[in-house]
């Protein structure tokens, strides 16, 4: 998975340079430089495997934001691996996904691939139910959405809805889409 991780360009984790991943694998934690007392950003790994890793930037000095990225490999049927990486974050009440792309891997070069069956996100909208009323059809909702790269479910991937309050219920109509691979793409599980 190291090599996985180090292959993936900078300009998708701008806030680590090649000598920023090595820190974070040897030691779990990097400090990102130009921190102060005031405002110091740290990004630790929160978990790891032989297939994923996911890490969390957050601020040393207690400020709330924290952004997550998380990647994960699969094999395809002919052998080859494919790389999903997933970024999301905001506040701890109000976040959301920032996009999850899928890359091919070879001989330590990723390329960006859109041919795996994955959307980059799935709007807050897409999980509420369809018979919605009109009077909050244009109403602005607290619902955060998320990805999770590791669910219960094996070899899968699954967008996730986390309403930060009880308040629209009644209207959601799934929490979790999930996409299974089947070794060449990932399709969408129909409940």
């Amino acid at each position: 998975m190291e090599e996985v991780f180090k292959s993936i360009p900078i300009n998708y984790t701008p806030e680590l340079s090649s000598g920023g991943k090595d820190s974070l694998i040897h030691f779990g934690v990097y400090t990102i430089p130009g921190g102060d007392t005031l405002s110091t950003m740290e990004i630790a790994v929160t978990e790891s495997k032989p297939d994923f890793i996911q890490f969390n930037l957050y601020f040393s000095t207690g400020q709330k934001m924290f952004s997550i990225t998380e990647i994960r490999t699969f094999k395809k049927k002919d052998g080859s691996t494919i790389v999903v990486f997933a970024k999301s974050g905001g506040l701890q009440r109000a976040f959301d996904q920032y996009s999850l792309l899928t890359f091919e891997y070879s001989d330590g070069d990723v390329v960006l691939s859109r041919e795996l069956g994955l959307p980059e996100t799935i709007a807050w909208n897409e999980f509420l139910k369809s018979n919605l009323p009109d009077s909050l059809k244009l109403q602005e909702m607290t619902l955060s959405t998320s990805y999770d790269l590791y669910p219960q479910t094996s070899n899968a991937i699954a967008y996730l809805l986390n309403p930060q309050t009880q308040q629209f219920n009644d209207w959601i109509g799934e929490v979790e889409f999930l996409y299974v691979w089947n070794g060449n793409k990932f399709e969408r599980k129909v409940r």
